[in-house]
């Protein structure tokens, strides 16, 4: 199972060879890494989210309201519900949400309070092309994560904040 994964990170050994692991990862190239399993049953995804995402996005992905989490954190925080992605997009935008978590300035929208994941991720790292590598699989994780919780029926709600 690892091998796979392993071989996957080995192609990105600079900058510019994030951009193979990332178009692989989105692809479903890294899913295996998703599918580990911890004792207590939690995928590797989940175990990531739940750590880097949960606070702000809730543990089921609906989001915490906006109040709940700016008096925790002091900053205004939109509410974003994860679980209806798929449906706002039409489609699973995995390449967007990977530049949205990794905070590289490409996802697009300004997410500005959301931490820059791919630099927090690296920097529990000693750093270099192992670093870089294993931040964009923990990201992959995540995203695989992310979107085995999508629900599809029904059209999307908005709350007002």
């Amino acid at each position: 199972m690892l091998a796979g994964m392993n071989a996957l990170l080995a192609l990105a050994p600079t900058r510019a060879g994030i951009g193979v692991l990332v178009a692989l990862a989105l692809a479903g190239g890294v899913a295996e890494a998703g599918e580990l399993i911890y004792g207590n049953g939690e995928s590797a995804g989940a175990r990531q989210y739940n750590v880097a995402c949960a606070q702000c996005h809730g543990i089921d992905g609906k989001g915490r309201t906006a109040l709940e989490v700016s008096e925790e954190l002091k900053v205004p925080i939109p509410k974003v519900d994860l679980t209806r992605i798929k449906t706002r997009y039409g489609r699973f935008p995995r390449e967007y949400l990977f530049h949205v978590i990794a905070g590289d300035g490409q996802g697009g929208e300004g997410h500005s309070v959301m931490p820059h994941w791919q630099d927090v991720f690296e920097g529990e790292t000693e750093g270099g092309e192992a670093g870089r590598r294993l931040a964009a699989a923990r990201i992959a994780q995540i995203i695989d994560y992310i979107q085995s919780f999508q629900v599809e029926e029904g059209p999307e709600v908005i709350t007002p904040e």
